[in-house]
């Protein structure tokens, strides 16, 4: 009789993962026009760093691009098969302006 790699895991389900940001850098294009974002820094990227013993993930969000007048930034975090989705929708916005910041999300319950 063969073995499925399922047989052999059990019946364990999925580890549910909670996200909320943790902060987040000054709006980029506020201010003089000396502080406007130039065409080499419009990128984005992510940056990362983990905690194993405590089972943390923080992920940093350079030059996401935004509403910058939210009522507030949070995050939806899911885990589809290996890959970490996360979702940073807006609550409602005082304006119609977009800007760029940088945004910190903090995952528990994360395991390497």
């Amino acid at each position: 009789m063969r073995k499925s790699c399922d047989d052999e895991k059990g019946n364990e389900e999925p580890l549910a993962l909670s996200g909320k940001v943790i902060s987040h850098s000054e709006y980029k294009n506020s201010g003089s026009d000396s502080t406007r974002l130039t065409s080499g820094s419009l990128s984005s990227c992510a940056d990362y760093r983990s905690d194993a013993a405590a089972k943390k993930l923080f992920i940093k969000h350079i030059n996401a691009g935004f509403n910058c007048c939210p009522d507030s930034l949070y995050c939806a975090v899911k885990m589809s098969n290996d890959i970490i989705i996360i979702k940073e929708p807006l609550s409602l916005a005082r304006c119609a302006a977009l800007d760029r910041a940088s945004m910190e999300t903090l995952i528990d319950a994360f395991q390497p």
